[in-house]
């Protein structure tokens, strides 16, 4: 992190869908932003205004709350498939910085979401985002004294939508993602299994 976080805005998207959205995938954005430790998002209470689009920005909202950045977009779905587009603006130069769309189905709205942080970090930063990435780690259960049950889990880079991929009563260590990440190593002391 840094000694003062820069001020972002991530309004909430705009949703014109019958149903609620599976995700709220400003929040998400907001969340990846702040776990970076260089921003802090404003809270969605202290927001002046909620824009979803580019002509309904007023900048001076924004620079009464002492905002830096501000990103903004909207979810659309058709035939199933949701798309989100979004614009990221410098509230100090009043210049649109970015802008794209991304899309994906309900299950891939998290991943929508972190992809979009990605590209917002990257573009303020210049460093490359790691909000898209997976973790695999191990966990440990003591069931009791002589019985401990190791699960192998992979989950989004912040925790969420943890898998269980393995679970055995002998250890499992070092897993790791193969160069393409489509397949898992780790080594188990487990007899008859092949990993």
């Amino acid at each position: 992190g840094i000694d003062r976080a820069i001020p972002v805005a991530v309004v909430p998207f705009g949703w014109l869908g019958a149903t609620v959205l599976p995700e709220d995938i400003g929040r998400i954005i907001g969340n990846d932003l702040r776990n970076s430790g260089i921003f802090e998002p404003i809270p969605r209470e202290n927001m002046i205004s909620l824009p979803t689009q580019a002509s309904e920005l007023i900048y001076r909202d924004w620079q009464a709350l002492g905002t830096q950045y501000v990103l903004l977009g909207n979810v659309e779905q058709n035939a199933g498939r949701y798309q989100a587009q979004f614009a990221l603006f410098n509230v100090a130069t009043q210049q649109q910085l970015l802008t794209g769309t991304v899309g994906g189905s309900a299950a891939q709205l998290r991943d929508m979401a972190h992809h979009i942080a990605d590209l917002v970090f990257e573009k303020i930063t210049g460093i490359k985002g790691a909000f898209s990435t997976r973790l695999l780690y191990v966990t440990a259960e003591r069931v009791s004294v002589n019985n401990t049950r190791y699960t192998l889990q992979r989950s989004d880079y912040d925790g969420a939508r943890a898998v269980t991929l393995l679970q055995s009563r002998e250890p499992i260590l070092s897993p790791r993602f193969s160069p393409d990440g489509k397949r898992i190593a780790y080594v188990s002391f487990e007899q008859g299994r092949r990993p």
